[in-house]
């Protein structure tokens, strides 16, 4: 059998293919990650005796794949619009004017993960600090630090500031 090396070369036109026959166009990048490790392991699984070709069997694999991130994905994004919705409607009834609020900032939430969110809604909108977000959420204040400042770059990358106007951030 071939290196996987040479596989990638010859084949990763497979993954290219599994991505736009699922209608992938967001993340490219990341999907096509995923689409490697399934490529490689297509190449580690595979067995010639099992009557079908590598590519066959590699395109499956990719596909599947492909198709649990999508999967995770979608659980992700929905787990996230029901707690949208939820703090929507606690924040409705407790002030008029913070709705909007919580819109603009969330503008700038893409691509943060749930508790990277978690942080930037207790920390704008409630006003907590590190210590009370830990206790809240039953994690240690190193936790909440480090959701701080992955959120922050992802948000200063976001915004196109990058690292140029990073502050201290403890």
């Amino acid at each position: 059998m071939k290196g996987f090396e040479r596989i990638v070369e010859e084949d990763s036109w497979i993954i290219k293919s599994a991505i736009k026959d699922l209608c992938i166009y967001k993340n490219l990048e990341e999907y096509y990650q995923e689409g490697l490790i399934g490529l490689w392991e297509a190449y580690i699984r595979f067995d010639p005796s099992k009557g079908a070709s590598f590519r066959t069997f590699a395109y499956r694999t990719i596909r599947g794949k492909l198709l649990t991130c999508l999967k995770k994905a979608k659980q992700e994004e929905d787990h996230l619009a029901i707690l949208s919705e939820a703090i929507m409607e606690v924040i409705v009834d407790e002030r008029a004017e913070v709705p909007l609020e919580i819109e603009i900032l969330s503008c700038y939430c893409n691509g943060l993960t749930l508790a990277q969110k978690t942080w930037v809604y207790k920390t704008f909108v409630e006003d907590k600090g590190p210590k009370a977000i830990a206790k809240e959420e039953g994690v240690s204040l190193e936790t909440v630090k480090s959701w701080r400042r992955y959120a922050l770059e992802k948000m200063r990358r976001e915004v196109g500031l990058g690292d140029r106007h990073r502050g201290p951030v403890s």
